[in-house]
């Protein structure tokens, strides 16, 4: 096993790296249920700049990128940023990841858990006390790889279509 590193997303070329993983991950989330997510036609450029919009105009916002070799292949990336609570939720601010890929070729190297722990190190540096995700019911190997970094089930979320 080759070994990597986690960097912060700043340059246009990290951008579209986490773009196209972006990409991947809003496509595999929609073969696992069409009905519940929407069908991405946009591009890899699209999405990088739709993250670095998000980073530009949150403060908290958070991109990181797994790297390896002399080229730095990107293996991964994760995206969140640290929110203060609405009404009715746990009081402070918290950490939500909204977006966590690891590559087929990288999965079980321990590069999710990396990237997962680093995003906590930065959440907490931004005054985060806890992190929140959701992952898709059927996601089990995603449940496993939060739950191996010390995630608990608290929320389930349900649906309800109509037509």
């Amino acid at each position: 096993m080759k070994p990597f590193n986690i960097v912060e997303a700043t340059t246009d070329d990290d951008f579209l790296a986490a773009g196209s993983l972006g990409v991947r991950l809003v496509h595999s989330h929609y073969v696992l249920n069409p009905s519940r997510f929407t069908h991405y036609d946009g591009t890899d450029r699209d999405y990088a700049e739709s993250l670095k919009q998000s980073v530009e105009s949150v403060a908290t916002s958070i991109v990181l990128l797994a790297r390896e070799g002399a080229k730095q292949h990107t293996l991964g990336y994760v995206f969140g940023q640290v929110q203060h609570p609405d009404v009715g939720e746990a009081p402070g601010a918290f950490a939500h990841l909204h977006e966590l890929y690891v590559t087929e070729d990288a999965r079980h190297r321990g590069v999710g858990k990396a990237l997962i722990m680093s995003f906590v190190g930065r959440a907490k540096a931004c005054g985060s006390d806890r992190l929140v995700v959701m992952v898709a019911s059927v996601n089990r190997s995603a449940q496993e790889l939060f739950a191996y970094a010390g995630f608990v089930p608290t929320m389930v979320e349900m649906t309800c279509q109509f037509g």
